[in-house]
């Protein structure tokens, strides 16, 4: 078995920095939630150690994690503090795709969409959780490692393309990473969709929250620079890191 027996899973490994360097292989990876025999395979076929789980607790209810015996399941939810606001308005909404909602429009889920990448970074509870799996992944000691949401596309894209931007990684090479799971997403919930469509329920205006856009990564990044100024002061004053962590991190995932 391998990464890609895990629901959109990817290896951050194998890309190169701007100076050259290669990531790593088999340290960090990506993917959506593993909730069933399959992908509990593949953790254990992959040697991951600790999972982080990105998600809210009704996610978590709703889709336990099945995971190897003796692997760390850490729970980093990034939307502990403000459940009901950005993405955590998104799993109410979607539920106007089983009869709640109609007066919601596509146009109401992009803009929540959007609000959800600006929490990620502003949330007391995202940056706190950010940190956490960060500082993980710094550590000599720490294991192979998966982070992984719901789908695996927006709260994962967006720390996943924060980790390969301070690695310096080309920023067209991170977007395209995060674009690759709007295919992969489409196919996971296509059953669903289909099932609430032939059911006489209008999913259509719910297309926003089902893919990924490069305007959602985008406004996480504007709302970096107009809360903290930079990347570094993103991650001295709003995550609470020590200046060497870049460093650290490079040492740890980057071939020497």
């Amino acid at each position: 078995m391998s990464v890609t027996d895990l629901p959109n899973g990817r290896d951050l490994g194998g890309r190169r920095t701007a100076q050259g360097a290669m990531l790593r292989t088999g340290i960090v990876f990506r993917s959506a939630a593993p909730g069933d025999s399959r992908s509990r395979g593949a953790l254990t076929a992959l040697g991951i150690t600790t999972v982080f789980d990105l998600r809210t607790e009704p996610e978590r209810h709703q889709r336990p994690n099945e995971l190897p015996d003796g692997t760390r399941n850490v729970v980093a939810d990034l939307l502990l503090d403000a459940p009901e606001s950005g993405a955590g308005r998104m799993g109410s909404m979607a539920n106007g795709a089983v009869g709640v909602g109609d007066d919601v429009t596509a146009d109401d889920i992009y803009e929540v969409m959007l609000d959800s990448y600006r929490s990620f970074v502003t949330l007391p509870s995202a940056r706190r959780a950010t940190a956490e799996v960060l500082n993980h992944l710094a550590e000599e000691s720490a294991g192979p490692s998966l982070l992984h949401c719901t789908a695996g596309k927006d709260r994962t894209g967006w720390l996943t393309a924060l980790i390969l931007t301070i690695l310096d990684v080309d920023r067209d090479e991170i977007l395209a990473d995060y674009l690759a799971s709007g295919p992969v997403v489409a196919k996971l919930i296509a059953g669903y969709l289909q099932a609430a469509t032939e059911s006489g329920h209008d999913v259509t205006r719910f297309a926003p929250a089902f893919t990924v856009e490069e305007a959602y990564l985008e406004a996480a990044w504007e709302t970096m620079a107009a809360t903290f100024g930079s990347l570094d002061d993103y991650l001295s004053a709003g995550l609470g890191l020590p200046a060497d962590f870049p460093t650290r991190l490079r040492a740890r995932l980057l071939e020497t």
